[in-house]
């Protein structure tokens, strides 16, 4: 799946000189949270890149270091089950003014779940992954009489909705609620990543 696919190219993109593990360990604070910015004074992650790394390492068979991944975004987790865009690596403190919360990242945290669960046999982050799904769902266009029917926004900002529809949110939160689909045995989020495949096929 999308998981597989960008944790064979991230592998393939790290250095050569030293091995992937060591490469991403360094990169994680002392919350368990990934430093996205290599040499950056501040050291902030983006939820993104915490899933990612969830990823390559439940991938590679590191699933204890992809497990304190996963913990530390469920800390971060939202109520609504959303994340903000970035935090401090070793806080956990969000460093985004605007408070925006992505579809792509919530698409992100859902696969990074699916692959854990997947790879280690524990679906403990189930919930936190349910969580996020119905946060997705929220955004997608249920208006069967509108354009962008099946759709998901881009998320929030602020509170405000972003109603831009992005391919490529698109495409991740078809992955991802697939993927959840498969991993909760829920039909009805297949269903819905139905939807959104509709609507990209049709534009």
């Amino acid at each position: 799946g999308n998981g597989d696919l960008y944790a064979k190219q991230i592998l393939a993109s790290l250095p050569q000189t030293e091995t992937a593990y060591d490469w991403l360990k360094e990169r994680i604070g002392s919350f368990d949270f990934v430093d996205s910015f290599e040499g950056d004074v501040q050291s902030v992650g983006t939820t993104r890149d915490q899933a990612l790394a969830a990823i390559v390492f439940s991938h590679s068979g590191e699933t204890t270091l992809a497990k304190r991944l996963l913990s530390a975004l469920q800390a971060l987790q939202n109520p609504d089950g959303s994340w903000y865009r970035s935090y401090d690596a070793n806080s956990g403190i969000s460093g985004d003014p605007y408070l925006e919360k992505r579809t792509e990242d919530a698409a992100w945290a859902i696969l990074a779940v699916s692959h854990y669960g997947w790879q280690s046999g524990d679906k403990s982050f189930l919930p936190m992954a349910e969580l996020t799904a119905s946060w997705l769902l929220n955004q997608q266009d249920m208006n069967g009489t509108s354009a962008a029917y099946g759709a998901v926004r881009a998320g929030e900002k602020q509170g405000i909705a972003l109603t831009d529809i992005l391919t490529v949110e698109n495409e991740l939160a078809y992955a991802a609620l697939n993927a959840h689909g498969d991993l909760a045995r829920n039909n009805s989020y297949r269903e819905r990543a139905g939807l959104i495949k509709a609507f990209l096929l049709g534009n």
